[in-house]
């Protein structure tokens, strides 16, 4: 009897392990809640674009506070980047630049303060879309979700605001354009916008923004992108860094060109620096 007992007893033990295990199955856990447009907006879009025909030699490199603009009567939007803090950075061809904070207007649009309000907005995947007007002509935008750049450890402080200092070539600028110390900034988004931001009584009056990315080819250098033309023939630049920490950032920006023989045949490259900076840590 005792022994019969106790197959009962573990008989109905497992029954009843088995019963709350099933119960458990039956109500499973809630799925993720559905993210919200704030949320889907994030990082970096670049606009899908078509981009004028390309040219063997280019006329004029501009520099990089006063960048060379193409032929072309009406602007259009390249890039967009909205950061969790609710910021943005909206850029327009000629790198002429956009940023401040955005706001949630209604369910498909957002008031990006400075520039005003996109509508429609959409979020599918990878793929963005919007409309928007500027000085009057309506703009459709649709553009595509680009990833983080991938920056090596000891670079990664780079990722930040920082301000000029009147070191080096940081004089000069703050002089020619009239402006206070101080009131010159640049940052390095993690998706790969470099963006350069005067400000006047804590207002900015004036932004442009560009590409940067790793540049392999030539040690401690970021690659920037802000001519149209990245083929043989075509004059770009990179920032070559000095100096490097949390706070500090010493940097070279230098254009490089190409050499042409007397049957404008490109022999090679001429690098000349462009301007030597220092910034520190806003």
């Amino acid at each position: 009897m005792k022994f019969r007992f106790e197959i009962r007893y573990l008989i109905l033990l497992f029954s009843l392990s088995f019963f709350f295990s099933c119960k458990k199955d039956d109500n499973p856990s809630p799925s993720a809640p559905e993210p919200t447009l704030f949320e889907k907006v994030q990082g970096k879009w670049i606009a899908d674009i078509e981009l004028p025909a390309r040219i063997s030699k280019p006329s004029g490199s501009g520099t990089l506070l006063q960048p060379s603009k193409k032929v072309q009567d009406i602007g259009y939007i390249t890039s967009v980047e909205f950061f969790n803090d609710s910021s943005y950075i909206l850029t327009f061809n000629y790198y002429s630049a956009f940023t401040d904070k955005f706001s949630i207007k209604d369910s498909s649009s957002f008031e990006l303060k400075k520039f005003g309000t996109i509508s429609d907005l959409k979020v599918a995947g990878d793929s963005i879309s919007f409309n928007c007007s500027y000085y009057d002509i309506p703009l459709t935008v649709k553009a595509a979700k680009v990833s983080n750049i991938t920056i090596d450890n000891n670079k990664k402080s780079i990722l930040k605001y920082w301000t000029l200092t009147t070191e080096e070539d940081g004089a000069t600028v703050y002089n020619n354009w009239g402006i206070e110390t101080g009131e010159v900034n640049f940052f390095f988004s993690t998706a790969g916008t470099f963006l350069m931001k005067m400000t006047k009584d804590d207002d900015y009056v004036l932004a442009f923004s560009y590409g940067w990315n790793t540049f392999q080819q030539k040690e401690n250098a970021l690659r920037l992108i802000y001519g149209l033309y990245t083929e043989t023939g075509s004059i770009y630049s990179y920032m070559k860094i000095l100096e490097l920490t949390e706070s500090r950032l010493k940097m070279q920006i230098i254009v490089v060109s190409p050499e042409y023989d007397e049957n404008e045949n490109v022999t090679g490259e001429k690098e000349v620096v462009q301007n030597t900076f220092v910034l520190t840590a806003s």
